[in-house]
């Protein structure tokens, strides 16, 4: 195949990019699930409304989280 150095920079670029974006998707994913378990903990039924609005947006975090991760992985 044809050598292009321009293009073989532009992979290196985007590579890299991709891979800073993984770790950083990798990182919050990580902590918003630990999030969750806290929340999860927390529920109680003094406050079961509160805890289950707090375990459904943790949810949808890294619901919205793992979908980052998996679209730079698809890349």
């Amino acid at each position: 195949p044809d050598d292009d150095p321009e293009q073989r920079d532009r992979e290196r670029a985007t590579y890299a990019k991709l891979k800073t974006a993984l770790a950083d998707a990798t990182a919050d994913l990580q902590k918003a699930v630990a999030r969750l378990e806290v929340d999860e903990a927390a529920v109680d039924d003094a406050k079961r409304k509160d805890g289950w609005e707090a375990v459904t947006a943790g949810a949808k975090r890294v619901l919205g989280l793992l979908d980052d991760v998996i679209g730079v992985q698809t890349q």
